[in-house]
């Protein structure tokens, strides 16, 4: 209850700082019971240093769920998504791994309109990687 109380209120927040480990742990939290209906695993790997960030906490939430809910279709026999947070030079990034079914056909539809919305309102890009099985979040620290 606390945690959706939260992601309600998450709404009302304009851009601010904020540490990308809590935004994991939140979005985490909130999917587990969603991705247990899937008998998908997510595996956290939060950093226990801050991953600090500029931007709106609200659309983050929403763009990272899109981008874990794809994630969950394309696991594989592994049925677990693994998130990676780290900092980066320009802001942060968030990997999704163990995407055994990512797939060049896969890959082409997505982003949709909906994700690639949301990645131009948080500042962001999306790169699918088929070779390596992930999909990268790159989030720049430049949001107004």
């Amino acid at each position: 209850l606390k945690k959706m109380n939260r992601f309600a209120h998450s709404i009302d927040d304009a851009a601010k700082q904020i540490d990308v480990n809590e935004i994991l742990e939140l979005m985490t939290a909130l999917a587990d019971r969603l991705a247990a209906m899937r008998s998908v695993s997510i595996d956290n790997r939060s950093t226990q240093d801050p991953v600090m960030l500029k931007t709106v906490p609200f659309h983050l939430l929403n763009l990272l769920w899109l981008i874990l809910d794809f994630a969950m279709g394309v696991t594989g026999d592994d049925k677990t998504v693994e998130l990676v947070p780290a900092a980066t030079s320009t802001g942060a990034s968030v990997s999704f791994r163990r995407l055994g079914d990512l797939s060049p056909s896969a890959s082409t539809d997505f982003p949709t309109e909906l994700e690639n919305a949301l990645l131009t309102q948080v500042g962001a890009e999306l790169t699918v990687n088929v070779e390596k099985k992930e999909i990268i979040l790159g989030l720049n620290d430049s949001i107004t």
